[in-house]
């Protein structure tokens, strides 16, 4: 959902991306260059996608009860303020 919405915030953006299949970093990464996010939110946005990186390649410790929520919660929060 949240490589989906930065995916579209880009376009409405004309924001265009060298990559295929971008990360949610270039996405990321690509609308702070393009001044559409600011320095928190791009921070934000990071954390969100660290924890979905550990909810999807186990790399040895699964995420917790806590980060699953705050990945569920930020991506909601995303998706209303991040046009």
């Amino acid at each position: 959902m949240l490589e989906k919405h930065l995916t579209q915030t880009c376009q409405n953006h004309t924001i265009t991306l060298s990559k295929k299949s971008p990360t949610i970093g270039d996405l990321n990464d690509a609308l702070k260059n393009a001044s559409v996010l600011e320095i928190a939110q791009w921070r934000f946005i990071q954390h969100l996608g660290d924890i979905r990186n550990l909810c999807d390649h186990h790399k040895g410790a699964d995420p917790t009860k806590e980060q699953v929520d705050d990945l569920i919660n930020g991506v909601a929060k995303i998706v209303k303020t991040v046009c």
